[in-house]
């Protein structure tokens, strides 16, 4: 169960038992506000029991859609956005000529598919590299499908998307028969 949750029960289990617990002092005491205490404390019951079951059925709803379990970040307590801060946002790499690199992640990308690509061949030249890349999608039960299959030469500075949306390959710097490479969020 959540942080969150567990403190709210813990909060409305205490409150409930305090309440209750003065209800049957008023109770035995025969106190003209008994009965309005008793009222409390069933209502504070039911809040305590009602709160973490509609946290749980709402995280239920959330889950399969487009064939995913999503998370619901607000019931862990923290935003959606947070989660981009936790992801790694570049990945930087080198490779020389007469190298192959195959990269190591699979990156989150667009239509909620995992993507990973290999450099074949590379030529490095001054502020410049040609290279053969091979970007895959990846599904979960599915084939990898090569989505390009082709050379690309980029100068310093340059880039080539992998997903379409949200990751590319950029080429940051050469010397000699190197070239130095980061994937990085667009």
């Amino acid at each position: 169960m959540d942080k969150n949750i567990k403190v709210f029960a813990a909060v409305s289990a205490f409150a409930t038992l305090c309440i209750t617990v003065v209800s049957l002092y008023a109770i035995n005491r025969d106190a003209s506000w008994a009965s309005f205490g008793i009222v409390v404390g069933i209502l504070g019951a039911c809040i305590t029991i009602a709160v973490p079951i509609a946290s749980a059925i709402r995280l239920k709803m959330r889950q399969g859609r487009d064939g995913d379990a999503e998370v619901d970040f607000a019931f862990q307590g923290r935003s959606s956005g947070d989660l981009a801060t936790t992801q790694q946002d570049a990945y930087p790499f080198s490779l020389t000529e007469g190298q192959t690199y195959q990269f190591p992640e699979k990156l989150f990308g667009a239509n909620r598919y995992a993507y990973t690509f290999q450099i074949r061949e590379i030529w490095v030249m001054e502020r410049a590299a040609k290279f053969a890349i091979q970007i895959q999608r990846l599904g979960i039960a599915e084939e990898p499908e090569t989505i390009t299959n082709d050379a690309f030469g980029l100068n310093c500075g340059e880039n080539l998307k992998i997903d379409g949306d949200r990751w590319q390959l950029t080429l940051d710097a050469t010397e000699k028969k190197t070239a130095r490479f980061r994937v990085n969020r667009l």
